[in-house]
C-alpha cells in the first residue's frame, strides 16, 4: 500500500488528465440538457433533469481530480502545462474569480427569492435554470476554490 501511494504521489498527470476528461464529459451532458431540454427517443428520455444532475456529479469529480493534480504539481519543478497555468495565476485574477463566483451565487439566490415572493411563496417553475446554475456553481466553485487552495499550498 505504501508503494502505491508513493507512485500515485508522483503521477499528477493521471489526476489532471482524468479530471479534464471528466470535465469535458460533464459539459457534453450539461450543455444539451440546458439548451435543448428533455429529448424523447421512443420510451427513453435523455437530457432531462436526471442528466443534469449526473453532469453535476461528473463535473464535480472532474474538478476534484484536477485539484488533486494541481496539489501534486504545486511543489514540482516541471509541472504539466495546464497545471503551470493554474499555479502561476495571479492573486488579483484569483480574487476576481472568487468574488465573481460569490456575487453570482448571491444574485441568483436573490433573484429566485424575489420571484418566489412575487408568486406568494407558491409554485415557481425554475427547475431547469436552477439546476443549470447549480452545475455552474458546483463545478466552477470546486475548481475555483481548488485553484485557490493549491495557490496557498504552493506558497507554504
Amino acid at each position: 500500500m505504501r508503494h502505491l501511494l508513493f507512485i500515485l504521489s508522483r503521477a499528477s498527470h493521471g489526476f489532471t488528465y482524468m479530471g479534464l476528461t471528466l470535465l469535458i464529459l460533464s459539459l457534453l451532458i450539461a450543455l444539451p440538457a440546458t439548451i435543448l431540454g428533455p429529448v424523447k427517443l421512443g420510451f427513453l428520455s435523455i437530457f432531462d433533469f436526471h442528466s443534469m444532475l449526473l453532469a453535476i456529479l461528473i463535473g464535480f469529480c472532474g474538478a476534484q481530480c484536477m485539484v488533486y493534480g494541481l496539489l501534486l504539481d504545486s511543489g514540482s519543478k516541471n509541472p504539466l502545462p495546464i497545471n503551470a497555468f493554474f499555479l502561476h495565476m495571479g492573486e488579483v485574477v484569483l480574487l476576481k474569480m472568487m468574488t465573481g463566483l460569490l456575487l453570482t451565487i448571491f444574485l441568483f439566490l436573490g433573484f429566485i427569492t424575489f420571484v418566489w415572493w412575487r408568486h406568494g411563496f407558491g409554485h415557481i417553475n425554475y427547475v431547469r435554470s436552477g439546476i443549470s446554475f447549480l452545475y455552474l456553481v458546483v463545478v466552477l466553485g470546486a475548481l475555483g476554490f481548488g485553484i485557490f487552495i493549491s495557490q496557498v499550498h504552493k506558497r507554504l
